[in-house]
């Protein structure tokens, strides 16, 4: 496995909570379809402060 395991869309939703499995979420690096030619922490903490202010704030 690498990365795009679980790319947003097909395995979970935009709010990061898998789509099959409730109460559960992805805020890593498995919700980028493909690697890229740099490198993805800031994506991937935005991503992350994203999914915890829904879970924080929902609706």
């Amino acid at each position: 496995m690498g990365q795009g395991t679980a790319p947003i869309g097909e395995a979970i939703e935009t709010n990061g909570q898998v789509k099959e499995i409730t109460n559960c979420y992805v805020c890593d690096a498995a919700f980028i379809p493909e690697a890229l030619d740099r490198p993805m922490v800031l994506t991937i903490m935005a991503f992350a402060k994203k999914v915890a202010r829904e879970l924080l704030n929902p609706g």
